[in-house]
Protein backbone atom coordinates (compact mmCIF):
# COMPACT_ATOMS: atom_id res chain seq x y z
CA UNK A 1 0.00 0.00 0.00
CA UNK A 2 1.46 3.34 -1.04
CA UNK A 3 2.02 6.18 1.46
CA UNK A 4 -0.80 8.36 0.02
CA UNK A 5 -3.32 5.54 0.08
CA UNK A 6 -2.35 4.70 3.64
CA UNK A 7 -2.79 8.33 4.69
CA UNK A 8 -6.29 8.42 3.20
CA UNK A 9 -7.25 5.27 5.07
CA UNK A 10 -6.05 6.70 8.38
CA UNK A 11 -7.94 9.94 7.79
CA UNK A 12 -11.15 8.01 7.05
CA UNK A 13 -10.84 6.03 10.29
CA UNK A 14 -10.18 9.18 12.32
CA UNK A 15 -13.17 10.93 10.76
CA UNK A 16 -15.44 7.99 11.54
CA UNK A 17 -14.28 8.11 15.17
CA UNK A 18 -14.75 11.87 15.34
CA UNK A 19 -11.04 12.44 15.88
CA UNK A 20 -9.03 15.11 14.15
CA UNK A 21 -10.16 17.97 11.94
CA UNK A 22 -12.42 15.98 9.62
CA UNK A 23 -16.05 15.41 10.57
CA UNK A 24 -19.02 13.90 8.77
CA UNK A 25 -21.69 16.23 10.29
CA UNK A 26 -21.78 20.01 9.80
CA UNK A 27 -21.76 22.13 12.92
CA UNK A 28 -24.65 24.42 13.96
CA UNK A 29 -25.37 27.38 16.27
CA UNK A 30 -26.66 25.97 19.55
CA UNK A 31 -28.17 27.28 22.79
CA UNK A 32 -25.73 26.55 25.60
CA UNK A 33 -27.33 28.19 28.65
CA UNK A 34 -29.83 30.69 30.04
CA UNK A 35 -28.10 34.00 30.81
CA UNK A 36 -30.99 35.66 32.65
CA UNK A 37 -34.73 35.47 33.24
CA UNK A 38 -37.21 38.09 34.43
CA UNK A 39 -40.81 37.34 35.46
CA UNK A 40 -43.48 39.98 36.17
CA UNK A 41 -44.41 40.66 39.80
CA UNK A 42 -44.45 37.54 41.96
CA UNK A 43 -44.66 35.13 39.02
CA UNK A 44 -42.82 31.82 39.27
CA UNK A 45 -41.98 28.82 37.08
CA UNK A 46 -39.40 26.42 35.71
CA UNK A 47 -37.45 26.43 32.42
CA UNK A 48 -35.39 23.71 30.84
CA UNK A 49 -33.27 21.83 30.79
CA UNK A 50 -31.37 24.32 28.59
CA UNK A 51 -28.24 23.33 26.68
CA UNK A 52 -29.26 19.93 25.37
CA UNK A 53 -29.10 19.80 21.56
CA UNK A 54 -29.42 16.21 20.33
CA UNK A 55 -30.14 17.30 16.76
CA UNK A 56 -27.94 20.24 15.66
CA UNK A 57 -28.17 21.83 12.24
CA UNK A 58 -31.76 20.61 11.79
CA UNK A 59 -33.35 23.79 10.39
CA UNK A 60 -36.36 23.11 8.13
CA UNK A 61 -36.71 19.45 9.05
CA UNK A 62 -40.25 18.28 8.38
CA UNK A 63 -40.61 16.58 11.76
CA UNK A 64 -40.87 18.43 15.07
CA UNK A 65 -37.46 19.29 16.44
CA UNK A 66 -35.88 16.97 18.97
CA UNK A 67 -34.22 20.01 20.56
CA UNK A 68 -36.90 20.82 23.13
CA UNK A 69 -36.91 23.56 25.79
CA UNK A 70 -39.93 23.21 28.14
CA UNK A 71 -41.52 26.03 30.16
CA UNK A 72 -43.95 25.89 33.08
CA UNK A 73 -44.89 29.38 34.26
CA UNK A 74 -47.37 30.83 36.77
CA UNK A 75 -48.24 34.43 35.86
CA UNK A 76 -49.20 36.06 39.15
CA UNK A 77 -49.06 39.55 37.67
CA UNK A 78 -49.58 41.16 34.26
CA UNK A 79 -46.46 42.22 32.43
CA UNK A 80 -43.74 40.83 30.20
CA UNK A 81 -41.48 37.89 30.99
CA UNK A 82 -38.00 37.90 29.41
CA UNK A 83 -35.55 35.06 28.88
CA UNK A 84 -32.04 35.68 27.49
CA UNK A 85 -30.23 32.69 25.96
CA UNK A 86 -26.50 32.25 25.28
CA UNK A 87 -25.57 30.81 21.87
CA UNK A 88 -22.40 29.00 20.75
CA UNK A 89 -21.21 29.74 17.23
CA UNK A 90 -20.44 26.61 15.24
CA UNK A 91 -21.37 27.35 11.63
CA UNK A 92 -25.05 26.61 11.00
CA UNK A 93 -28.69 27.04 12.08
CA UNK A 94 -30.44 24.89 14.66
CA UNK A 95 -34.17 24.76 15.22
CA UNK A 96 -35.44 24.52 18.80
CA UNK A 97 -38.94 23.54 19.83
CA UNK A 98 -40.41 25.48 22.77
CA UNK A 99 -43.27 23.90 24.73
CA UNK A 100 -45.01 26.10 27.28
CA UNK A 101 -47.70 25.54 29.89
CA UNK A 102 -48.87 28.85 31.36
CA UNK A 103 -51.25 29.42 34.27
CA UNK A 104 -53.22 32.66 34.56
CA UNK A 105 -53.19 33.70 38.21
CA UNK A 106 -53.40 37.45 37.51
CA UNK A 107 -57.07 37.89 38.45
CA UNK A 108 -57.86 39.13 34.93
CA UNK A 109 -58.90 37.07 31.90
CA UNK A 110 -56.56 37.00 28.90
CA UNK A 111 -57.82 37.71 25.39
CA UNK A 112 -54.48 36.91 23.76
CA UNK A 113 -50.78 36.23 24.19
CA UNK A 114 -47.72 37.72 22.49
CA UNK A 115 -44.22 36.33 21.84
CA UNK A 116 -41.35 38.49 20.55
CA UNK A 117 -37.76 37.75 19.53
CA UNK A 118 -35.00 40.31 19.94
CA UNK A 119 -31.84 41.40 21.65
CA UNK A 120 -31.25 42.93 25.09
CA UNK A 121 -33.58 43.12 28.07
CA UNK A 122 -35.85 45.65 29.77
CA UNK A 123 -35.78 49.11 28.22
CA UNK A 124 -32.86 47.99 26.04
CA UNK A 125 -34.89 45.30 24.24
CA UNK A 126 -34.97 45.65 20.43
CA UNK A 127 -36.82 43.32 17.99
CA UNK A 128 -34.61 41.04 15.93
CA UNK A 129 -36.28 42.18 12.69
CA UNK A 130 -35.10 40.52 9.50
CA UNK A 131 -32.01 38.82 10.95
CA UNK A 132 -31.66 35.05 10.52
CA UNK A 133 -33.00 34.66 14.07
CA UNK A 134 -36.73 33.96 13.61
CA UNK A 135 -39.82 32.23 14.94
CA UNK A 136 -39.56 29.61 12.17
CA UNK A 137 -41.25 32.01 9.75
CA UNK A 138 -42.22 31.93 7.00
CA UNK A 139 -41.57 28.17 6.79
CA UNK A 140 -43.60 27.17 9.86
CA UNK A 141 -42.51 23.54 9.77
CA UNK A 142 -44.28 22.60 11.91
CA UNK A 143 -46.79 25.43 12.56
CA UNK A 144 -47.17 26.89 16.08
CA UNK A 145 -50.09 25.70 18.21
CA UNK A 146 -52.25 26.98 21.08
CA UNK A 147 -54.70 25.07 23.23
CA UNK A 148 -57.02 28.10 23.55
CA UNK A 149 -56.38 30.77 20.93
CA UNK A 150 -57.35 30.21 17.30
CA UNK A 151 -55.92 33.25 15.48
CA UNK A 152 -52.23 34.09 15.14
CA UNK A 153 -50.26 36.90 13.51
CA UNK A 154 -46.99 35.16 12.67
CA UNK A 155 -43.97 37.24 11.61
CA UNK A 156 -40.24 36.52 11.75
CA UNK A 157 -39.90 38.17 15.18
CA UNK A 158 -43.52 38.21 16.42
CA UNK A 159 -46.16 35.61 17.25
CA UNK A 160 -49.35 37.30 18.44
CA UNK A 161 -52.24 35.03 19.49
CA UNK A 162 -55.92 36.02 19.79
CA UNK A 163 -59.37 34.56 19.19
CA UNK A 164 -59.96 33.05 22.62
CA UNK A 165 -60.00 33.69 26.34
CA UNK A 166 -58.05 32.31 29.31
CA UNK A 167 -60.00 32.94 32.53
CA UNK A 168 -58.33 33.79 35.78
CA UNK A 169 -56.95 30.58 37.32
CA UNK A 170 -57.13 29.07 33.85
CA UNK A 171 -54.28 27.70 31.72
CA UNK A 172 -53.07 27.67 28.13
CA UNK A 173 -50.45 25.59 26.29
CA UNK A 174 -48.26 26.74 23.39
CA UNK A 175 -45.75 25.13 21.04
CA UNK A 176 -43.55 27.05 18.59
CA UNK A 177 -40.09 26.88 17.04
CA UNK A 178 -37.13 29.27 16.99
CA UNK A 179 -34.37 29.12 14.35
CA UNK A 180 -31.04 30.00 15.98
CA UNK A 181 -28.33 31.00 13.47
CA UNK A 182 -24.62 31.42 13.79
CA UNK A 183 -23.10 34.91 14.19
CA UNK A 184 -25.71 36.64 16.36
CA UNK A 185 -23.05 38.96 17.75
CA UNK A 186 -23.13 40.92 14.49
CA UNK A 187 -26.82 41.79 15.10
CA UNK A 188 -26.75 42.24 18.88
CA UNK A 189 -26.44 45.94 19.93
CA UNK A 190 -23.73 44.94 22.45
CA UNK A 191 -21.98 42.45 20.18
CA UNK A 192 -23.02 39.41 22.24
CA UNK A 193 -23.89 35.91 21.06
CA UNK A 194 -27.26 36.07 22.79
CA UNK A 195 -30.94 36.52 21.99
CA UNK A 196 -34.03 37.26 24.07
CA UNK A 197 -37.52 35.74 24.09
CA UNK A 198 -40.07 38.21 25.47
CA UNK A 199 -43.66 37.14 26.15
CA UNK A 200 -46.73 38.71 27.76
CA UNK A 201 -50.49 38.14 28.06
CA UNK A 202 -53.08 40.51 26.61
CA UNK A 203 -55.66 41.24 29.36
CA UNK A 204 -59.37 41.59 28.63
CA UNK A 205 -60.37 45.29 29.07
CA UNK A 206 -62.06 46.03 32.40
CA UNK A 207 -65.83 46.89 32.34
CA UNK A 208 -65.05 50.49 33.27
CA UNK A 209 -62.78 50.85 30.26
CA UNK A 210 -65.43 49.32 28.01
CA UNK A 211 -68.04 51.73 29.40
CA UNK A 212 -65.79 54.72 28.72
CA UNK A 213 -65.21 53.46 25.20
CA UNK A 214 -68.98 53.07 24.72
CA UNK A 215 -69.67 56.61 25.97
CA UNK A 216 -67.02 57.92 23.61
CA UNK A 217 -68.60 56.16 20.63
CA UNK A 218 -72.05 57.48 21.58
CA UNK A 219 -70.63 61.00 21.86
CA UNK A 220 -69.03 60.73 18.43
CA UNK A 221 -72.29 59.49 16.92
CA UNK A 222 -74.27 62.32 18.55
CA UNK A 223 -71.77 64.91 17.34
CA UNK A 224 -71.98 63.49 13.83
CA UNK A 225 -75.78 63.71 13.85
CA UNK A 226 -75.62 67.35 15.01
CA UNK A 227 -73.14 68.19 12.28
CA UNK A 228 -75.38 66.58 9.69
CA UNK A 229 -78.42 68.45 11.02
CA UNK A 230 -76.80 71.90 10.83
CA UNK A 231 -76.85 72.15 7.01
CA UNK A 232 -80.52 71.14 7.01
CA UNK A 233 -81.31 73.77 9.66
CA UNK A 234 -79.44 76.41 7.69
CA UNK A 235 -81.36 75.44 4.57
CA UNK A 236 -84.68 75.68 6.46
CA UNK A 237 -83.80 79.23 7.51
CA UNK A 238 -83.38 80.12 3.87
CA UNK A 239 -86.69 78.48 2.90
CA UNK A 240 -89.53 80.65 1.54
CA UNK A 241 -91.71 82.35 4.14
CA UNK A 242 -95.13 81.00 5.08
CA UNK A 243 -97.74 82.02 2.46
CA UNK A 244 -99.34 85.35 3.39
CA UNK A 245 -102.97 85.03 4.47
CA UNK A 246 -105.51 87.44 3.03
CA UNK A 247 -106.34 90.57 5.02
CA UNK A 248 -109.79 90.90 6.53
CA UNK A 249 -110.75 94.53 6.30
CA UNK A 250 -113.59 96.57 7.59
CA UNK A 251 -114.03 100.09 8.88
CA UNK A 252 -112.11 101.60 10.50
CA UNK A 253 -109.05 99.24 10.07
CA UNK A 254 -107.67 96.03 8.58
CA UNK A 255 -106.25 93.18 10.70
CA UNK A 256 -105.25 89.57 10.37
CA UNK A 257 -103.18 86.86 12.14
CA UNK A 258 -99.78 86.61 10.51
CA UNK A 259 -96.51 84.87 11.44
CA UNK A 260 -94.59 86.46 14.31
CA UNK A 261 -91.68 87.45 12.11
CA UNK A 262 -93.89 89.99 10.27
CA UNK A 263 -93.76 93.55 11.58
CA UNK A 264 -96.45 96.08 12.41
CA UNK A 265 -96.44 99.20 10.31
CA UNK A 266 -98.92 101.83 9.22
CA UNK A 267 -99.81 102.34 5.56
CA UNK A 268 -101.75 105.21 4.08
CA UNK A 269 -104.02 103.16 1.78
CA UNK A 270 -104.51 99.49 0.92
CA UNK A 271 -106.75 97.93 -1.69
CA UNK A 272 -107.87 94.65 -0.20
CA UNK A 273 -109.63 93.24 -3.18
CA UNK A 274 -112.87 92.83 -1.22
CA UNK A 275 -115.93 92.42 -3.41
CA UNK A 276 -117.62 95.39 -1.72
CA UNK A 277 -114.61 97.60 -2.40
CA UNK A 278 -114.26 98.61 1.25
CA UNK A 279 -110.94 100.16 2.22
CA UNK A 280 -109.35 100.81 5.60
CA UNK A 281 -109.13 104.25 7.10
CA UNK A 282 -106.10 106.22 6.07
CA UNK A 283 -103.15 105.41 8.36
CA UNK A 284 -104.96 102.51 10.10
CA UNK A 285 -102.44 100.00 11.63
CA UNK A 286 -102.27 96.57 9.98
CA UNK A 287 -99.87 93.57 9.98
CA UNK A 288 -98.24 93.20 6.59
CA UNK A 289 -95.10 91.41 5.35
CA UNK A 290 -92.58 92.89 2.96
CA UNK A 291 -94.10 90.97 0.04
CA UNK A 292 -97.53 92.68 0.26
CA UNK A 293 -98.29 94.79 -2.78
CA UNK A 294 -100.18 97.98 -2.14
CA UNK A 295 -101.06 101.20 -3.93
CA UNK A 296 -100.99 104.71 -2.59
CA UNK A 297 -101.60 108.21 -3.81
CA UNK A 298 -98.61 109.53 -1.88
CA UNK A 299 -95.49 110.82 -3.60
CA UNK A 300 -92.54 108.52 -4.51
CA UNK A 301 -90.46 110.24 -1.80
CA UNK A 302 -93.00 109.23 0.88
CA UNK A 303 -93.02 105.65 -0.41
CA UNK A 304 -89.22 105.50 -0.18
CA UNK A 305 -89.23 106.76 3.43
CA UNK A 306 -92.00 104.32 4.39
CA UNK A 307 -90.06 101.42 2.90
CA UNK A 308 -86.94 102.35 4.89
CA UNK A 309 -89.03 102.51 8.09
CA UNK A 310 -90.44 99.06 7.39
CA UNK A 311 -87.08 97.46 6.66
CA UNK A 312 -85.55 98.92 9.84
CA UNK A 313 -88.41 97.64 12.01
CA UNK A 314 -89.81 101.09 12.74
CA UNK A 315 -93.37 100.71 13.98
CA UNK A 316 -94.18 104.42 13.79
CA UNK A 317 -97.26 105.47 11.85
CA UNK A 318 -96.29 106.12 8.28
CA UNK A 319 -98.57 109.13 7.90
CA UNK A 320 -96.79 110.88 10.82
CA UNK A 321 -93.68 111.43 8.71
Amino acid sequence: MGPLRLLRSVMTVLAALGIGGATTTAGAATITSLASSELPGGSTGTIGPVGSTPSPNNDNDAAASANVIPFNLFFNDLGAAEFEFVVANSGGTTEYRFTQMLVNNTGVAWSGFRFELGFGTGAGFVPSGTTALDLDAPDQDPAPTSSVFTVSAHLVDLLDWSGGSVPSVGSVAFTFAIDVPDGLATSHPLGLDRFTLRQAPTPVPEPGSLALLGFGLVGLASSSRRNQARPAQAASKRAPATPIPSLQCGPPQCSTTLPSRMRRIAVPLIRTGRPDGATPKKGAPVWVPSSVQFETTRSPDWISRSTRNFMSGNAARADSQ
